[in-house]
């Protein structure tokens, strides 16, 4: 509850409405803004059509990402995956969700017994009994899910474990495309975390990287194409890197294609929760 109160005016964090504790406060409650899907769809239906993100969107989502993790107030999230990162498709926009296993820190303090929240989007230091967790944690968290979206496809548990042990290089893409991206990652998925890229350096790499992508853009359509044109063009090359827009159709849970007794059942186990007092 304390780590939300902090959060929620962090921007491209998912919305909360209210938070409410149970009458016997034995358990909490978080009420947020409805969202379209989460990332993890998006790269389903991409992967499923044998495509993969922009590497525009691609970039546009990792800085969005690091730029929450460096926002966050002595803590990390540690459980990023993309079923925690949300789309909004009126917004067009992304955003960090599921807080509910975020830890706080002190200088010089560490973690005992940690789970990590999903095995296989984990750094490899949680392994270990007595270790020190920060923000490179998400890191290497967030560089798996980088390296998925040039991949084309999802890894398998069997696949992170064995980049978790430093066996990374089979895994990056060959495209060309994706060098200067590579070379991020490259620094996100190291084993040792004492080596592996801060979340400041990441934010200012990831923004370099943007500018060369924009640069390479200008230089490709200046000049070839009326100047009004290519100022339109290169105006929203810029924008695409912080507005998602997809083409395919995004599939929602609405209320009215429950049947009755469903909806029954659903209010049943509501008002058990103390919802209703809401």
């Amino acid at each position: 509850m304390n780590i939300l109160e902090q959060i929620k005016h962090i921007p491209n964090v998912c919305e909360i409405i209210k938070g409410i504790k149970s009458s016997c406060e034995s358990r909490y409650y978080q009420i947020f803004k409805k969202y379209s899907c989460d990332l993890s769809s998006v790269m389903q239906f991409l992967f499923d059509e044998e495509k993969t993100l922009p590497l525009n969107s691609i970039v546009g989502i990792a800085l969005l990402v690091s730029q929450v993790l460096l926002s966050l107030p002595n803590m990390f999230h540690s459980d990023l995956k993309p079923k925690n990162i949300l789309y909004d498709k009126l917004s067009e926009n992304f955003v960090l969700s599921d807080f509910g296993a975020a830890k706080q820190f002190k200088e010089g303090s560490f973690t005992k017994n940690y789970k990590a929240g999903d095995q296989k989007y984990s750094g490899p230091e949680f392994t270990e009994d007595d270790l020190i967790l920060r923000k490179k944690y998400d890191v290497f968290c967030l560089g798996l899910i980088l390296l998925e979206m040039t991949m084309g496809r999802f890894l398998t548990e069997q696949e992170a474990l064995q980049i978790r042990k430093g066996n990374l290089e089979k895994f990056l893409s060959k495209k060309s495309l994706y060098n200067g991206l590579n070379s991020i990652i490259k620094s996100m998925l190291i084993v040792d975390q004492n080596q592996r890229i801060n979340i400041d350096l990441l934010v200012q790499q990831l923004n370099q990287l943007k500018l060369n992508l924009e640069d390479q853009f200008q230089n490709a359509v200046q000049g070839k194409i009326e100047d009004k044109k290519s100022f339109s063009m290169i105006q929203k090359f810029k924008k695409s890197f912080f507005i998602f827009q997809f083409n395919f159709k995004i599939n929602e849970n609405r209320m009215d294609s429950y049947k009755v007794n469903e909806l029954n059942q659903m209010n049943d186990c509501l008002s058990k929760r103390f919802v209703q007092i809401f």
